[in-house]
């Protein structure tokens, strides 16, 4: 009762803080980043979940309450205290989703999504363990289960191509994206990446994104040459050598044996495939720079 007490005391006195959002972030005599206020909050809200619920465990499987009325306040209180670590995941939630609109989505955040979940749904799951005197390995097995479903509907989801949907959605609206990290999600993201081919848009950013592209499927990855050009193409070395885009997947799809056929690879392959022409323009106009400047060097 004491602790939580001492939750509905932070609350209150914390409440403009834990859902001021934007206006708080703005507002703050004291400069403060978004990263900042969503990262330290959403740790710190997630330990004192975590804490709460051990307590409540430790109580529950102490062999002290054994009453009728000792076990309706045990009830009463742990259900007060499910309400409050309710309002400050729900804080944890509303700074995640700030920090995804400030800075878009990626796998961490994607991740700590599912995790505020799993933490709810544990904790509803032991209130439901409470109040109908279940046993300990009922909650348990309903916790296994929960965390495979997660585990399935994680892989159902595709969280790769839905972190590229996001953020080309957020690109669309005017929001500022990271190109460079399109380059680490798998095959699964490049049918939502090369939609961004299709926005009138920045041209710098679908730039970025055409050359990690073309790098992406390069079997040699590098971007400018020491030596002159003449000599670079005359010793067989193709670093400052230009392959068309399309030719390239064409030269991939045919090195495919059956064997290692991947729905997922296939997919994208098709997706480059088709927007292969808006990539190229982007990667010639590059390589002929970067023909130049050996050029030049020579």
């Amino acid at each position: 009762a004491l602790v939580e007490l001492l939750f509905l005391a932070f609350i209150a006195i914390q409440f403009f803080y834990l859902f001021g959002g934007k206006s708080y972030v703005w507002g703050i005599d004291e400069y403060i980043t978004y990263s900042e206020y969503a990262k330290s909050g959403f740790y710190e809200l997630i330990k004192v979940a975590i804490v709460s619920f051990l307590l409540i465990y430790a109580i529950a499987n102490s062999n002290k309450i054994e009453t009728l009325k000792e076990k309706k306040i045990f009830r009463f209180l742990s259900a007060a205290l499910f309400i409050e670590i309710s309002v400050i995941l729900m804080s944890s939630l509303k700074r995640l989703l700030l920090y995804v609109d400030g800075y878009g989505l990626t796998m961490q955040r994607f991740l700590a999504f599912a995790l505020l979940f799993w933490i709810f749904s544990v904790f509803l799951f032991f209130l439901y363990k409470i109040f109908l005197e279940k046993k300990n390995s009922a909650f348990i097995f309903m916790t296994f289960s929960l965390s495979i479903a997660i585990w399935l509907g994680i892989n159902i989801i595709n969280p790769d191509a839905l972190i590229a949907r996001v953020n080309i959605e957020r690109f669309a609206e005017g929001k500022k994206i990271d190109p460079y990290y399109f380059s680490s999600l798998s095959d699964d993201a490049i049918p939502e990446i090369v939609k961004i081919f299709k926005l009138s848009a920045d041209e710098d950013i679908k730039k970025q994104i055409a050359i990690e592209l073309d790098l992406r499927y390069s079997e040699n990855r590098v971007q400018s040459c020491e030596i002159p050009i003449n000599a670079a193409i005359d010793s067989g070395y193709t670093q400052c050598k230009t392959i068309l885009f399309s030719e390239k997947i064409k030269k991939i799809k045919e090195k495919i044996p059956w064997q290692s056929f991947n729905l997922s690879k296939e997919k994208a392959l098709s997706a480059l495939k088709e927007n292969s022409n808006e990539i190229e323009k982007f990667q010639i106009d590059t390589w002929n720079k970067i023909a130049a400047d050996c050029k030049n060097s020579a």
